[in-house]
């Protein structure tokens, strides 16, 4: 990773986004938060996958373009 690219403007955080519901303090790693899941967004019923291009559920289950996938189950520490 370089810090000085990481730091440069970025498009910005969707409301309801992933990236909403991680606290980083430190501007590299929040930029970084913001880059990683500013696009992904939080839904609450496996019907809201369909509507969004990244979607997450709380249990981890997500949806990316055209794939579908779990890779672990939600362990209770990974914000989600």
């Amino acid at each position: 990773m370089h810090p000085r690219k990481a730091l440069r403007p970025a498009r910005p955080v969707k409301p309801g986004s992933l990236a909403e519901k991680i606290r980083a303090d430190h501007p590299v790693a929040a930029a970084v938060v913001s880059h990683l899941f500013g696009d992904w967004m939080c839904v609450e019923r496996m019907e809201d996958l369909a509507r969004r291009d990244f979607a997450i559920l709380a249990d981890g289950f997500v949806s990316r373009g055209v794939f579908a996938e779990r890779r672990r189950h939600y362990d209770g520490i990974v914000p989600c």
